[in-house]
């Protein structure tokens, strides 16, 4: 763990320019959005009524070999226990795996980056070793958003044994370079700063399943040490998991909205420490024409959380940050108390 951070921190310390070159380090951001948490990177959740816990660690990194070939890949660890009221019925499970990826840049310019993407995965989980059972290929266009910063629409064609999986999407990346040799980069915030994390924006589509989801966040800075955090979401889908016969369709949809207010208790260092509080609402919906399972569902969430955390600052627009959020979440009314502590990315529009 304490190894893997290090090559976090070391890959994160680079310097970045726009255009793609031999020997960058190109760092993707999660899919993850939140007012209030940046968790593209991992994290750790433990729910103290439920006895749930989770552990997840899961950064995307690639190299640049040449100006336009990238050979990099996704190293996932995640573990999930779900205590039962006997030891029979108690379900934990691990997964180890790593997705690797060959990119090629058809155009790799200062302004526009066009690629296409060739990955596969394999992995072990308590099941034994899996792996090489798919095919992914990809394509992607980037722009330049900020120094270093890249984003863009993104297709991913996965070929399965038995479902094949089309996602269209959008992806953030961040583009590191060899360091300039400049001083130490410091968070030196101001007001009308906007600070943002990864964002989701996806459509899945497969034989049995289409779903589409949207959640958007970040932070405006009122003051050099007051920032005002929003993240707005919305997602749906069909799922058809059964015959001409047996009806095993059913519908989602969900909405989502938080807002939070962060105070800086230190600014203008290379380490910073913040304060953040806030509340979130939700609802989640899953219909269905016939009886399965458990559904229906009809829930309504309403959120308190607070917490405290760091961001270490790896460029004047571009900090990595971790904290501890308490949670108090009532789920139809009724309360219950988790701890969360995420591993992610911010960069900031000055």
């Amino acid at each position: 763990m304490q190894n893997t951070f290090t090559l976090l921190f070391f890959l994160l310390s680079l310097f970045a320019h726009a255009q793609i070159q031999r020997g960058d380090h190109i760092v993707t951001l999660g899919n993850q959005s939140s007012a209030s948490t940046s968790s593209d990177l991992g994290g750790i959740y433990y729910d103290f009524d439920t006895k749930v816990s989770q552990f997840s660690l899961q950064p995307t990194y690639g190299y640049a070999l040449t100006n336009r070939l990238v050979v990099g890949g996704t190293l996932g660890i995640l573990t999930t226990r779900y205590p039962a009221a006997t030891a029979s019925s108690e379900f934990n499970y691990w997964n180890v795996y790593v997705n690797p990826y060959v990119r090629y840049y058809a155009i790799n310019g200062e302004r526009l980056g066009v690629y296409g993407q060739l990955g596969t995965g394999v992995g072990v989980n308590k099941d034994g070793v899996y792996g090489l059972e798919e095919l992914n290929l990809g394509a992607g266009l980037q722009f330049p958003l900020l120094a270093g910063i890249r984003v863009g629409p993104t297709l991913d064609y996965t070929l399965r044994s038995r479902r094949n999986v089309l996602v269209l999407g959008g992806q953030i990346e961040i583009v590191l370079g060899r360091r300039s040799g400049e001083g130490k980069p410091a968070g030196n915030f101001s007001a009308g700063s906007v600070m943002l994390g990864s964002q989701l924006l996806q459509t899945t589509f497969a034989r049995d399943v289409t779903y589409g989801a949207v959640n958007i966040g970040g932070h405006y800075f009122l003051t050099d040490r007051i920032a005002a955090g929003l993240s707005v979401g919305a997602g749906g889908g069909r799922y058809n998991f059964g015959t001409t016969s047996v009806d095993r369709s059913f519908r989602s949809s969900q909405i989502l909205a938080s807002l939070s207010g962060r105070y800086y208790f230190t600014t203008n260092r290379n380490l910073v420490w913040y304060g953040e509080a806030g509340a979130g609402v939700g609802r989640l919906v899953y219909r269905t024409d016939a009886a399965l399972g458990d559904l229906p569902v009809d829930r309504n969430d309403f959120s308190l959380f607070g917490g405290v955390g760091a961001q270490w600052f790896v460029r004047d627009n571009l900090a990595l940050e971790t904290g501890v959020t308490l949670n108090r979440n009532a789920v139809n009314g009724d309360w219950g108390t988790a701890v969360s502590v995420p591993v992610g990315v911010r960069f900031f529009l000055r």
